[in-house]
């Protein structure tokens, strides 16, 4: 039974390939990714968009 963790510093940390580092300030970050498996129909009106946004 196999594992696998990937935790992507540059999406945390706000990294740019033109070596601009800075700390995230935002809390949480909502990606795009994580807005389609809240509202699959992309509406935004769901009753799971409306609970977790």
């Amino acid at each position: 039974e196999g594992r696998l963790v990937h935790i992507d510093f540059g999406f945390i940390l706000e990294t740019s390939p033109g070596g601009n580092m800075r700390f995230e300030s935002a809390h949480f970050k909502l990606s795009h990714e994580m807005t389609q498996l809240l509202d699959p129909s992309g509406v935004m009106k769901s009753d799971t968009w409306n609970q977790f946004v």
